[in-house]
C-alpha cells in the first residue's frame, strides 16, 4: 500500500481500505490486492486513477452497476501484483465486499487452522472465496447471502 502512495496524492474526499483475502490471511499465490473505497465523486476518482496509473500498459477502468450501486473499477498490475480498485458512493462498512470480508473473518476466528488451509486449498483449485466458504461449511444456495446469514447467526450464539 505504501508504494501506491494513495494518501499523499488524493485531493478529494476518499475513504478506502484493503479488503478481500489478504487482510484475513486466506490469500494464495495469485491473489489480487483489493482496495475498496467510498467517495462522493466517482468522476474525480476516475480522473485520479487515470492520471496515477495511465503509464502502466495494463491499466483499465470501467463503470458497472454492482450490488452497491454504480461502481468504478480500475485494475492495474504493480510490482507483479494485480491491484483492483472498487469505488462507490456507499460508506465502506455498508459495502458488500467489506461486509463479506468481516463475515469471513468472524467465521475464521471460530475455526482452527485446518479450516483456513481447506479454504486456501479450494481457492487454489479455482474456487472463488465465497463459494469455498460455503462448500466447507456445507451451506446451500447463494454462497454470498449464505455466508452473511451464517456469520449473523454465529454472532447471535
Amino acid at each position: 500500500m505504501e508504494s501506491l502512495n494513495i494518501d499523499s496524492s488524493v485531493d478529494f474526499d476518499l475513504t478506502y481500505c484493503v479488503a478481500g483475502t489478504i487482510p484475513i490471511d486466506i490469500d494464495i499465490e495469485d491473489s489480487d490486492i483489493d482496495i475498496i473505497s467510498s467517495t462522493p465523486d466517482l468522476k474525480k476518482m476516475e480522473s485520479w486513477l487515470s492520471k496515477k496509473f495511465c503509464d502502466y500498459p495494463n491499466f483499465i477502468s470501467f463503470y458497472f452497476t454492482s450490488s452497491d450501486g454504480r461502481a468504478l473499477v480500475a485494475k492495474v498490475r504493480i510490482e507483479g501484483y494485480l491491484v483492483e480498485f472498487f469505488a462507490v458512493e456507499k460508506p465502506l462498512n455498508e459495502q458488500f465486499g467489506f461486509r463479506h470480508m468481516i463475515a469471513e473473518w468472524q467465521i475464521l476466528k471460530r475455526f482452527d487452522e485446518e479450516f483456513r488451509r481447506d479454504i486456501r486449498s479450494l481457492k487454489r483449485s479455482g474456487i472463488k472465496t465465497e463459494p469455498a466458504f460455503a462448500m466447507r461449511l456445507g451451506l446451500v444456495g447463494d454462497p454470498y447471502g449464505a455466508i452473511l446469514d451464517y456469520a449473523t447467526q454465529m454472532e447471535a450464539t
